[in-house]
Formats: structure tokens, C-alpha cells, sequence
């Protein structure tokens, strides 16, 4: 009872629960600990694979620009492989109108040949003067004259070089290699010659970008509308790498840098991806593991706390039962009840009913305890079938008082109380047929008094108290009668 008095008792089965709940928390704990572990090294191994994969996928960009160079400088080495080169010369002069016109002509032809079935759009020699002979489109002819002549000359390195933009369209690539010391062989291609070589469907997810010595872009697998050709490249790309790296990951982007044969810089760049996106886990299966580690912690819980679970079940005579009635004893009562009210929402309504016996102590001195307990179940009945499933719970206080805890909760809380002094003010009526031992012929009184949660009280103590207070009053009356709790009162008879 010191305990009990106290507040302080804890029962049996809020300790299995909170050992439950904590067994529970730790092995999940545990389970995520084992998880954030993983997660660490699978990121760390899956992020070193992806900068691995964008450095060769960089590499393997790389490599198809200088095939795609090579191809073109290997177009022009017959020029330099027969013994003659094209004697054709306005600059030098010195030949006759006639044998001039017969060499400009077999030059042509020999232009003609070497670039037929050929994608060049230029395939000429240019002069010093200006002048040019071969195939030659009219945007580039246009372009050409003898400051460029003088351009090429300083752009030219062991004498060759790759131009780009020499047109305002930006749409050409160009190929110039000396011929002597006042000509110069001239091919371009079209830019989108580029896309045979290099797959932009492999690219979906990777951005590449060619770019030349000025960082103009000449190549992109990006979208048109976001970076156009002889666009600078975005310095959030450029500003990722310095001389010495060849892959980086920087700001959320992971990248490749190379420079092809032609002196060009090849940028290779992706997101660094999320492991979620990337996780061979879809998300059926990702959900289907979370609902596994939610069961494996509960029963993890639960089997921990099985020994209380056990002693628990193998206890017949709980010890929240009265044994002599069959329902709630106060311990039973206060647990219960205490535990609804933390759990109840704002506008629930209770009462309290607390009911005893009129002149218990004489009726009792003078039968059998089976008979006194008859009674009393026998009350206890009443009760249950009065109420029905109002009421909650319903418990034996002590020796003779019965209380029960009834729910009028309403949406309306006026409607609820009005309910509530309506049907507990009726209980008395339903004793008049109440008898000693349920079949013999002498009448018992009853004695009842109600009190209200929350308005009289907030804990089972106080409640019974409330309850008892008017349990008091109602004893004054004759037969069955029942009296609510009246705070006025209350605080009358503490003035006196």
C-alpha cells in the first residue's frame, strides 16, 4: 500500500513495455549503425568506380578526336609523297599565260581527285596573295585574303595547325599545312561531322565539350539552347581543373580533362551521383528491407521482454483482479483509469460512480461471506447492464464500494453532460428489485455518488474522493438515491 499511497508503483506490464520499447531502439540502432557503415564504404567505392568510368569515358572522347584528325592529315600526305608538288604558283610566276592556265588546271583536277567522296567542305590551296585554287565554299573564300594568309603563318606549329571559327556561323573545323613559303594546304569539315565519332547517345548522363585554344567551344553533346558553338565554356567547368589534373570532383560535378593531338582541350563532365540513384535497390525492394529491419527490431523487443510477457500470462489471478468478484481491484482501477485519462483527447467527459451498500457493516455481520459476495456481484451486474458499454471499467473499492468509469465523451460537451446527470441521476431505479444474495426477499439500498473528469479532478484519487464526498451526501436520503459532487459544497464545509 506504501506504494500505492506514494504514486511511485509501477507495474508489471509498463515495465515489459518500456523494455520492449528500449530492446526495440537499440536493435535499430544497432541495424542503423550497420547501415550508415555500409552506406560510407559502398559510397566511397561506388564514387571512386564513377571517376574511374568518366576518365576513360574522357580518354575514349579524346581518342575519337584524334582519329577523327588523323584521318584528315592522312588525306593530304599524297601531296607531300609524290615527287613534285603542284608547280602551280601565282605568287612565284615566271610561266607563260599558257602553261600557267594548263598548271592551274591539272592542280585543280588533282584537288578535285584527292578530296572526291570525301565530307570536306574546303580541300584548296591558299596563297600568300590571296589567291586560292581547289574546292572551296564561299563562306570560307570569303574569309580569306592576305591578313589571314599571315594569321595561319603564326598559328602554324611544325608546320601544320587546327583552326576553328574562321567564319562568322562558327560551323567549320579547318585543317592548314604548309606547302611552301608562300602557300598553304586548307581542308574543313562541318562540325557535325563530329557526331559519327562521338556517340551523344552514351552521353546522356556525361556532357562533353571541345574546345580550343581560346576556350571557345567547337563540340558539345550539351543542349543547343544551353551552349552554343564559339561560346566561351562555362567557367563552372573550366574552373574545375588545373594543369596538373586529369579528374576531379568538385562542387557536386566529377570531370575528365584532356588535350587531344591538335592542342584542343577535351572536358568530360557528370553530376556526382546520388546513391540512391545509383543503388542496384529499387524502391519495392528498398521498402520491403525497411518493413524487414521494423519487424526484426520488434521481435527482437518482444522476445526480450518474453519472461514478463510469461509470468504475466501464467498468473491467473491477476494482481489488478479481485478475486472475490472478478473485476478491478483499486490497483486495477487507478492503472487503468489513470493510464485513459493521459491518453484521452480535450472534451472528454467521465464519470465517476462510486456506489455502496446502505448499513453494509450490519447486513454483513448477519449472513455468509458467499452470500455478502452474491450481493455485491450481483450490484456489480447492475451496473454493467445499466450502463452497458459506457461503461469502461468497472471495480471494487475496498470492502462494500463499487465504482465504475463511464464514458458520456461527446462532440458537444453541454449535450454530453446533460447525458451524463441524466443517466447516472436514473442508476437508483434500476435497485429497486436489488435483494440480498440476488433471491431472497430482503430489499437493499443503495448509496451512490458521481463525480465528473476533468471538471471535479485529473487523477483517480481525487475522483474517488469527489465521488465519496457525494457517496455521503446521498446516504443521508432514504432508499436508493444518489447525489452528484457539488464544489460549492465542498468548499462550505471546509469553511466550517
Amino acid at each position: 500500500m506504501g506504494e500505492k499511497d506514494n504514486g511511485k508503483r509501477v507495474s508489471v506490464r509498463k515495465v515489459r513495455n518500456r523494455m520492449m520499447i528500449c530492446y526495440t531502439i537499440v536493435t535499430a540502432m544497432l541495424f542503423f549503425a550497420a547501415f550508415t557503415y555500409a552506406f560510407v564504404n559502398l559510397k566511397s567505392i561506388v564514387y571512386k568506380e564513377c571517376e574511374e568510368d568518366i576518365t576513360a569515358l574522357g580518354r575514349q572522347y579524346a581518342t575519337a578526336v584524334n582519329s577523327f584528325t588523323k584521318s584528315v592529315e592522312n588525306d593530304t600526305s599524297a601531296l607531300f609523297t609524290v615527287n613534285e608538288l603542284p608547280e602551280y604558283d601565282p605568287v612565284k610566276g615566271g610561266l607563260s599565260p599558257a602553261d600557267e592556265s594548263e598548271l592551274k588546271n591539272s592542280t585543280k583536277e588533282m584537288l578535285l581527285k584527292m578530296s572526291a567522296g570525301k565530307t570536306y567542305v574546303d580541300f584548296m590551296i591558299f596563297y600568300s596573295d590571296g589567291s586560292v585554287i581547289g574546292k572551296a565554299s564561299s563562306g570560307t573564300n570569303a574569309a580569306l585574303n592576305t591578313e589571314s594568309y599571315e594569321y595561319f603563318n603564326d598559328q602554324m606549329k611544325n608546320g601544320e595547325c587546327w583552326l576553328f571559327g574562321l567564319s562568322g556561323a562558327n560551323r567549320k573545323i579547318y585543317y592548314i599545312r604548309r606547302l611552301s613559303d608562300h602557300s598553304v594546304l586548307l581542308l574543313s569539315e562541318y562540325i557535325d561531322e563530329l557526331d559519327k565519332i562521338i556517340n551523344s547517345e552514351n552521353g546522356q548522363k556525361q556532357i562533353f565539350i571541345l574546345t580550343d585554344e581560346q576556350q571557345r567551344v567547337i563540340y558539345t553533346t550539351a543542349d543547343e539552347k544551353k551552349l552554343k558553338h564559339g561560346d566561351a565554356i562555362p567557367k563552372k567547368y573550366s574552373s574545375m581543373f588545373d594543369a596538373e589534373n586529369e579528374h576531379v570532383t568538385v562542387n557536386g560535378l566529377m570531370g575528365a580533362k584532356l588535350t587531344t593531338d591538335s592542342g584542343w582541350t577535351a572536358y568530360t563532365i557528370m553530376e556526382q551521383p546520388s546513391l540512391i540513384k545509383i543503388s542496384p535497390i529499387d524502391g519495392p525492394s528498398a521498402m520491403a528491407m525497411l518493413l524487414i529491419l521494423v519487424l526484426i527490431s520488434v521481435a527482437t523487443g518482444t522476445l526480450a521482454t518474453a519472461k514478463f510477457m510469461a509470468g504475466e500470462l501464467a498468473d491467473t489471478n491477476s494482481e489488478f483482479i479481485d478475486p472475490a468478484t472478478g473485476v478491478l481491484n483499486e490497483y486495477g482501477l487507478d492503472e487503468k483509469i489513470s493510464e485513459l485519462m493521459e491518453t484521452s483527447i480535450i472534451g472528454s467527459t467521465y464519470a465517476l460512480v462510486l456506489l455502496s451498500i446502505k448499513d453494509a457493516a450490519g447486513i454483513r455481520s448477519t449472513v455468509t461471506y458467499s452470500c455478502w459476495n452474491d450481493t455485491r456481484v450481483n450490484a456489480i451486474n447492475i451496473i454493467k447492464e445499466y450502463f452497458g458499454e459506457k461503461a469502461v471499467y468497472i471495480g471494487r473499492i475496498s470492502e462494500d464500494r463499487i465504482a465504475a468509469f463511464v464514458n458520456f465523451s461527446e462532440f458537444d460537451i453541454f449535450k454530453a453532460h446533460e447525458a451524463m446527470n441524466t443517466v447516472c441521476g436514473g442508476l437508483p431505479e434500476a435497485f429497486e428489485e436489488f435483494t440480498l444474495g440476488g433471491e431472497s426477499d430482503m430489499k437493499l439500498y443503495v448509496s451512490i455518488g458521481i463525480c465528473c473528469y476533468p471538471d471535479h479532478a485529473e487523477d483517480f484519487s481525487s475522483l474517488i474522493s469527489k465521488a465519496a464526498e457525494a457517496m455521503k451526501e446521498a446516504e443521508q436520503a432514504e432508499g436508493n438515491s444518489a447525489a452528484f459532487y457539488k464544489p460549492e459544497k465542498s468548499k462550505e464545509g471546509a469553511a466550517k
